[in-house]
């Protein structure tokens, strides 16, 4: 943490604020793709099992 510091120490303040600026849409970026790939694998596990149900209530598995 002290390196890291240091840099910034050496830019100027809008230098130090781009790169700021930068890194924090960098984590962002990646924690939206993340969070994009669970959601889309949540959707699709719910339309799987909504096809699944569909099936079995329509060839007689399910009760009436």
């Amino acid at each position: 943490m002290q390196g890291v510091m240091y840099f910034m120490g050496q830019l100027t303040k809008e230098e130090a604020k781009a790169a700021m600026k930068e890194a924090l849409t960098e984590w962002l970026d990646k924690q939206w793709a993340q969070f994009g790939k669970w959601t889309a694998g949540g959707l699709m596990s719910l339309a799987i099992a909504a096809l699944a149900y569909a099936y079995s209530k329509t060839h007689g598995f399910i009760g009436k």
